[in-house]
């Protein structure tokens, strides 16, 4: 699961999505507290 601050860009190309360049804050919660860790199967 990812949201839509997983997939903004990397303006300034250092490898690494800070908050000033989300698009948007979504999700904002802590998505692995709500759902959980992932499965391994």
């Amino acid at each position: 699961m990812c949201g839509h601050r997983d997939l903004s860009p990397d303006l300034n190309r250092n490898g690494e999505v800070e908050p000033e360049e989300w698009i948007k804050a979504c999700p904002c919660f802590d998505v692995q507290a709500e759902f959980g860790t992932p499965s391994t199967t």
